[in-house]
């Protein structure tokens, strides 16, 4: 076995991984690793994407905005509308105050 086959190897078992992972973390509400080793592992998939470009596709975890999260929370009415910071800045003067 040659280094682009053990490197191959090890992508898709990132790959396998890292999509099992944010499948658990966004539609179950678990975290079966850490956020470091999560992010971690999505420097090596991008690491070898970056080596071999073929590996990298559309439905790459790496290429991904957003998520397909979950609508199973609860709705909530905030005391202070929650607005965005572009909002937020324009109404302070260009200073983004508060979370």
């Amino acid at each position: 076995m040659d280094q682009k086959d053990i490197d191959r190897t090890r992508y898709f078992e990132l790959k396998k991984q890292l999509e099992e992972a944010s499948r658990l973390y966004y539609k179950e509400g678990v975290s079966p690793m850490s956020d470091q080793d999560f992010d971690f592992g999505l420097k090596e998939m991008e690491a070898l994407e970056a080596k071999y470009p073929e590996l990298r596709g559309k439905d790459s975890l790496t290429q991904r905005v957003g998520s397909d999260l979950t609508n199973d929370f609860a709705k909530v009415a905030h005391a202070v509308p929650m607005l965005r910071q572009r909002v937020q800045r324009r109404r302070n003067g260009g200073v983004c105050k508060g979370g």
